[in-house]
């Protein structure tokens, strides 16, 4: 075989296995966090806040990933949401808000993915959850993690 056929099928085995490399890559980041969590809040009204029910470890500076995936009232399609610090499983309306830019709320559309920039850690605590505000009444279920992997095509609030 001479050398420019060998060199020419060199190429092309190398772009075969970029492209290999690349659809392995690509399948390893389709997940926007390491430990997804369900969560479930209700708000009252207008003007109250709902905490989620159980906080997450807040183990590095990460941000926070969340989506609201349903709304018990179709009419309601966005949340306001607070990143929040505390030193407990148990949130309170009294931990921290953690925001990048406090005192901000975050909007966020529901089926949309989050990341949610925050400061729970740098400010020195352990836990981290959300409050949410939402214009009427309603319960919304989704996914956060209090730790998330970067991903592409996730909105950054």
């Amino acid at each position: 075989m001479d050398t420019a056929k060998k060199t020419n099928l060199a190429k092309i085995a190398l772009a075969l296995l970029l492209a290999m490399m690349l659809s392995v890559f690509v399948s390893l980041g389709a997940s926007a966090t390491s430990d997804n969590r369900s969560f479930r809040f209700t708000t009252v009204n207008s003007t109250g806040q709902a905490l989620m029910n159980k906080a997450g470890k807040k183990d590095n500076t990460t941000s926070i990933y969340c989506q609201i995936q349903h709304t018990s009232n179709s009419s309601v399609t966005y949340a306001y949401v607070n990143a929040r610090g505390g030193y407990s499983e148990n949130p309170t309306s009294n931990w921290a808000f953690c925001n990048s830019a406090e005192p901000s709320n975050r909007y966020m559309s529901v089926g949309t993915q989050y990341f949610i920039y925050n400061s729970v850690k740098e400010n020195g605590y352990t836990w981290a959850a959300l409050s949410f505000k939402t214009p009427k009444a309603v319960t919304m279920r989704g996914e956060w993690s209090p730790d998330s992997v970067p991903q592409s095509g996730v909105v950054q609030i």
